[in-house]
């Protein structure tokens, strides 16, 4: 109905949607293009209200990291500061919590945003501080300390295999496996090993019954959920190609979540998920002889290259080079001649494939967070 332009009996589904599955699978999904189309009606108030929905009920959702960079731009810092205060000295949470979530992306800046945390009553910003202080502290509750503690001399000299050894035992019970996954972030992070760091806390959110929602976690786990590892690597191939190291990371974390030897059903490869074919053909353009998609540092440069290529080729507009990236440059340009005329929006969503559409989507999100984690020239384009 979208698609067909038939706006009318498209907003009575979406809200018949949202009334019956308030917190369901696709209320993110529904919620953005309800906004839209109360927008496009005039019903600005209802727009803002599904808006500031979104943004409670859905703050993992891409369509709401979507949503929040448009709205970002329509109003001055001053303005979203000003109303910020004035929803915060009502009381009225749930428009403070909207508007400090759109100021922060205004600023660019999730630093600029902390002391506000302190002002906001959401009981979810307690139980991510517990949380993240559990990880921080090793504080653990069953009777495997002792297990949890050795650990730490295997992954000071990367022995993998004997920390999965160790920590076995812990999957028998509920608050075995929690314990299991807090020591996993512990010391993922503190030896580097990201993968099991960014795995661990996604986890343990799931445990928690906690949602995903950077603008009221500590910094810290932030910068945890959205690591820069390997930077050196990333320094080199990032400056070499001219692409923001944001954007090397958002690919990265959403092909690989940072794991080095991943090989998909498909058969790519490694941190930035590289079909050998196409790896092929980078490597022969950069002079390479030999190579190991596994190994970190050639798959970021090899994945790097081809960023920029896809990025000269598209313009610099990002939803499209990430489309290219997932399924080629020769789909995009069909879609894109399909597609003649339609706004970014329209594009992502009637992407014909699936996995390509969530991908714009989860790569764009990924984006807006590193930008807000680790803000610069860096960040915005």
């Amino acid at each position: 109905m979208i698609r067909a332009k038939n706006h009318s009996p498209a907003l009575v589904y979406l809200e018949e949607s949202i009334s019956s599955y308030p917190r369901g699978r696709q209320s993110g999904e529904c919620r953005f293009w309800l906004h839209r189309l109360y927008t496009e009606r005039g019903l600005h108030d209802r727009a803002l209200e599904t808006a500031r929905d979104s943004v409670i009920i859905n703050p993992d959702s891409p369509y709401t990291w979507l949503l929040l960079a448009q709205l970002s731009g329509t109003r001055t810092e001053k303005e979203l500061g000003d109303e910020y205060r004035k929803r915060l000295d009502a009381k009225d949470e749930g428009w403070a919590l909207f508007y400090h979530a759109l100021l922060m992306v205004r600023q660019g800046s999730l630093a600029k945003g902390a002391s506000r945390i302190r002002d906001l009553s959401s009981p979810d910003i307690a139980r991510y501080r517990d949380m993240e202080k559990a990880i921080t502290g090793l504080h653990t509750a069953s009777s495997h300390g002792g297990a949890l503690k050795r650990i730490d001399r295997y992954f000071a000299v990367g022995h993998l295999p004997a920390v999965y050894r160790e920590l076995r035992p812990l999957l028998a019970e509920e608050e075995s496996r929690k314990d299991r996954l807090i020591a996993l972030a512990h010391y993922g992070g503190k030896y580097g090993h990201a993968y099991l760091d960014v795995y661990s806390r996604l986890q343990l959110l799931r445990h928690f019954k906690l949602k995903e929602n950077i603008t009221l976690m500590p910094e810290a786990s932030s910068r945890a959920l959205f690591p820069r590892p390997f930077g050196e690597c990333a320094d080199t191939w990032a400056g070499r190609h001219s692409i923001r190291k944001n954007i090397l990371y958002a690919v990265m974390k959403a092909e690989s979540l940072f794991r080095h030897n991943a090989v998909s059903s498909a058969g790519a490869k490694g941190l930035m998920q590289i079909m050998p074919a196409t790896a092929r053909g980078i490597a022969r353009s950069l002079g390479m002889k030999s190579f190991d998609l596994t190994e970190p540092c050639t798959s970021i440069r090899l994945g790097s290259s081809y960023i920029a290529d896809l990025d000269r080729q598209f313009k610099g507009i990002f939803p499209h080079m990430v489309a290219a990236y997932n399924a080629g440059p020769g789909n995009v340009r069909k879609w894109q001649d399909r597609m003649a005329g339609e706004d970014m929006d329209y594009f992502t969503e009637f992407t014909p494939f699936l996995e390509t559409r969530y991908y714009i989507l989860r790569t764009g999100k990924f984006l807006a967070q590193y930008g807000l984690i680790y803000p610069g020239p860096n960040a915005v384009k």
